[in-house]
């Protein structure tokens, strides 16, 4: 029951009346100052957040911050400077003391049961929102309070633990005959507050007894409610201590907590809360991060729509900030003065630029780095340290790069390990299960680690000792390739892509080592040949090229040719160079005495000899791979030897041998678990069925591999395979030749700049569906890529450019064609994808 008036010093505010007297006479106030003088003094046993305030002074209006200002100042100017407290940042408090005109009470009260179809007691508010994307979250954590007394919601700062805690507390309502109760935290700077401060939120007059956690916890003995403890990371002790004594001595009390760390109770059972769900690769609108995102620019420009024209730059934007909420919505608020894609362009500045919160949120919350600032500001001085010392990776890390980067004189390896321990127990850290745990920053904590490494003068020595802790694990993995199977070795070390990207960009940089380049580059050449990143490595050896100094040891620039040599078998170097490179790294190689690595440099020559003729360099290289091969070496490598003779076959005009070879190649390879070469072996043998005139026993392959490719999620990897199966289609007059397998082929080719590749086999799409010009700039095309490449055709390749001239030669006109052809020559990527799928260039 409302009492019908609240006195303090000389003035009696009277709810019912509408009025507050000062000393027996009315007192001028406006209707807004009234109605925030009540809510304040309603609520003076804790603070009220400014938010809360507008919602009750302003309902279902949007009003400035200054307006609440104003009022407050009003008030003081009448009744005191002290009689409204500000806390910084969060809301307002009334300080003076209240008499209400009811006695104190001996003990806490029992509570009181509503009548039916009465709200419930809480203190939660009406107002919750709209909760996205966590509905799963949700009922997990109505589960596990429906069993678990101490639940503790843990998660990154700005990860949205508080609204889903309010949502949850909201959902169980009705389990809690005495109520659920919220609880902030976040204001106190003083842990001893936090009994007194629950009372107050649970509505309890304050008494000595209920200032203490134990007093408090045994008052609450009869009573069956659930609290909320909201942020409790800043006072993990005094909350654990709270939580521990409700347990003990409130035996119908429930608590749930949310914080950045776990409270490390008995019986506690801590529920980790992820990001929100991220727009699958070409999907950029199903997901809840894009849903929240969308939602916030709406509220903030009620024209915004997600269209084919944002929908890439929004999915990105989302990604781009891990699906954090807070980001999210900083970022959200920004699109009405610079629209989604100049919000996309100023990511790399996004401590910067997301700063305009929502009125009414915890200041800690106006910003992004204010969010982040707090959480680092509850790390100790070496956690401090080993976080910003992280912030180096991109990506992904495991344990003993996190060590080598870490370590100095003060903190040695074992300390990283529990510091790093500690940082994912803070949620400052995310770990990525697996047979070796792999650790991970949000992007977001990683650019304020950055910057506290830069402040703190560290930049540059601990990117060096990033590179060369990723060159170390590029040696291993290097040295470890031979013996793995395909698949196995590139599901081990895939994960280490955008940290073999960071290394890089930092040795080739000015402040960088090429030395350090040089012995990446060198290392990764079996990376970039199995991952699938041809183009990738092409551009860093183009960088790394005219600085290879000749003095190195021989050992180095030759792991350097190898690495050369591997990305030319794949077209991403010209065959005459790669040719080259591949004789370099025999020669020195021979030097270094590393019998294993001159046998693969050998068995990469046979190839790109025979793209460029140089036929005579075959059978010696061949010689020798049979001289060095041993017995005892993985299955894996000797391989390459039978590979290698068994290709020399279609050039002694022996096709069927060939195609037999490679069937054989298919069933060893499957039996010894080698997916990857199996499917390699099944390229081959697919070649022979075409250049044997088999085209649909081809396309039966190949459909039957690519199927377990695309089942895998490997389509970039083995963009190839995609690219022989849309030939042998087209080969094959297959109805499905324009279809998902050649569109597939063309996007895939295009992103690794090889979409040449499918040469001739894209004129003859264009002359089956009757469209002979656009066949004709194709052949142009075609031609002009070959001559520019100094390659050959294969024999495929080259039957099919033939039946494209004598069908072209039929239909055009010879000066026709040949201006088409010209014209041809000059088109790019996007224009050949177009004229290829049937669309104007």
């Amino acid at each position: 029951m409302t009492p019908t008036s609240y006195r303090f010093g000389r003035f009696s505010l009277q709810p019912q009346t509408r009025q507050l007297l000062a000393d027996g006479q009315p007192a001028r106030l406006g209707g807004r100052a009234f109605d925030l003088l009540l809510a304040l003094v309603e609520r003076r046993e804790r603070m009220v957040p400014r938010g809360e305030l507008f919602e009750l002074v302003w309902p279902g209006r949007v009003v400035e911050d200054q307006n609440l200002k104003v009022q407050v100042v009003a008030l003081r100017k009448l009744l005191g400077e002290a009689a409204i407290q500000t806390i910084p940042g969060r809301g307002y408090r009334f300080a003076a003391e209240v008499d209400d005109g009811a006695p104190a009470p001996m003990a806490a009260p029992p509570a009181p049961v509503p009548p039916a179809g009465a709200a419930l007691p809480t203190n939660l508010g009406a107002g919750l929102g709209t909760l996205f994307g966590r509905d799963d979250d949700l009922a997990a954590l109505c589960r596990l309070l429906a069993s678990e007394r101490l639940v503790t919601l843990c998660g990154a700062g700005g990860i949205g633990k508080t609204r889903l805690a309010r949502r949850v507390a909201r959902a169980l309502q009705g389990h809690y005959a005495d109520g659920v109760w919220l609880v902030e935290l976040a204001p106190l700077a003083d842990g001893a507050l936090a009994a007194a401060t629950t009372a107050r939120a649970l509505g309890f007059a304050p008494t000595a007894e209920r200032s203490s956690v134990e007093g408090l916890a045994r008052s609450l003995a009869a009573f069956r409610l659930l609290i909320v403890l909201d942020n409790c990371e800043h006072l993990v002790g005094a909350a654990a201590a709270l939580a521990e004594a409700l347990l003990a001595h409130a035996p119908q009390v429930s608590v749930l907590a949310t914080s950045q760390e776990a409270l490390h109770l008995p019986g506690e059972q801590v529920y980790r809360l992820g990001a929100l769900a991220l727009p699958a690769p070409g999907d950029g609108a199903d997901s809840a991060a894009v849903e929240l995102f969308v939602a916030r620019v709406r509220a903030a420009d009620a024209r915004f729509a997600l269209t084919a024209a944002n929908r890439d730059a929004v999915a990105d934007i989302c990604r781009r900030l891990d699906g954090l909420p807070l980001a999210l919505e900083l970022a959200a608020a920004r699109v009405p003065a610079l629209g989604v894609q100049g919000v996309r362009e100023r990511l790399g500045e996004r401590l910067r630029l997301l700063n305009r919160g929502a009125r009414g949120a915890p200041s800690r919350q106006q910003t992004l780095r204010g969010a982040l600032q707090w959480s680092h500001a509850l790390l100790g001085p070496d956690e401090q340290a080993v976080l910003r010392r992280l912030g180096v990776f991109a990506g992904s890390f495991g344990l003993g790069a996190a060590q080598q980067v870490c370590a100095d004189a003060q903190i040695d390896a074992w300390a990283v390990l529990d510091h790093l321990a500690a940082l994912v127990d803070k949620s400052l850290v995310l770990t990525e299960p697996g047979e070796a745990p792999r650790y991970r920053l949000l992007e977001s904590t990683r650019a304020l680690a950055l910057e506290e490494l830069q402040r703190c003068g560290e930049l540059a020595r601990c990117r060096a000792a990033h590179a060369q802790a990723i060159a170390g694990l590029m040696r291993r993995a290097c040295d470890a390739q031979p013996a793995m199977a395909g698949l196995p070795w590139i599901a081990q070390w895939l994960c280490e892509t955008d940290n073999l990207r960071e290394a890089m960009a930092w040795a080739l940089g000015e402040q960088g080592d090429v030395r350090v380049a040089a012995e990446l580059f060198s290392c990764a050449g079996a990376f970039w040949h199995l991952s699938g990143w041809i183009g990738e490595g092409v551009a860093h050896y183009r960088a790394l090229q005219p600085r290879i100094d000749p003095a190195w040891p021989a050992e180095l620039r030759g792991r350097i040719a190898l690495a050369v040599a591997r990305l030319s078998a794949f077209y991403g170097i010209d065959p005459g160079e790669g040719a080259q490179a591949a004789r370099e790294a025999v020669a020195l190689l021979r030097e270094g005495g590393n019998a294993q690595r001159l046998y693969t440099a050998l068995y990469f020559l046979t190839p790109l000899a025979e793209r460029v003729s140089s036929f005579d360099e075959i059978e010696p290289a061949l010689a020798e791979m049979r001289a060095l091969e041993q017995p005892d070496w993985p299955p894996a490598l000797r391989l390459q030897l039978r590979w290698a003779h068994a290709r020399q076959l279609p050039r002694q005009g022996r096709l069927v041998e060939y195609r037999d070879a490679f069937l054989r190649e298919v069933q060893l390879c499957s039996a010894m678990g080698d997916e990857r070469s199996a499917w390699l072996a099944a390229h081959s043998l697919a070649l022979a069925e075409l250049q044997l005139g088999r085209p649909d026993e081809a396309v039966q392959v190949l459909a039957a591999v690519v199927a377990q490719i695309r089942s895998r999620g490997m389509q970039r990897q083995f963009a190839y395979q995609i690219a022989m199966l849309a030939t042998a289609r087209i080969v094959a007059g297959d109805a499905q030749a324009e279809g998902p397998d050649l569109q597939e082929a063309v996007a895939l080719l295009r992103g690794e700049g090889a979409l040449w590749w499918l040469a001739d086999s894209l004129g003859r799409v264009a002359a089956r569906r009757g469209d002979f010009d656009a066949a004709a700039r194709l052949q142009g095309w075609a031609m002009a890529r070959t001559a520019e490449r100094g390659d050959r055709r294969g024999p495929v390749m080259q039957a099919e450019s033939e039946r494209l001239i004598a069908e072209l030669a039929l239909r055009l006109h010879p000066e026709r064609l040949r201006t088409l052809q010209a014209e041809g020559a000059a088109l790019d990527d996007a224009a050949v994808a177009a004229l290829t799928l049937g669309a104007a260039p």
